[in-house]
């Protein structure tokens, strides 16, 4: 269980950068600088990491609802 919510604390954190730099790096590049390239990469990234936080959360939820319940 520990482990399981360490590497959500860590997806968690990867995804809000992700997020960040997708709308304050990329999304600039795309329509000020005409690279729309940078949104591909970032963009697919951050599909990728909230794809993984969202099955991590379930995890670590099914993981705290065992414990709490007395497994």
């Amino acid at each position: 269980m520990k482990k399981t919510f360490s590497w959500f604390r860590k997806v968690a954190l990867a995804e809000g950068i992700s997020f960040l730099v997708l709308l304050g790096i990329a999304m600039p590049l795309k329509y000020f600088a005409d690279m729309p390239m940078a949104v591909t990469i970032v963009g697919s990234l951050h599909g990728i990491l909230f794809v993984a936080f969202f099955i991590l959360a379930r995890e670590v939820m099914s993981d705290y609802k065992k414990v709490l319940n007395g497994w």
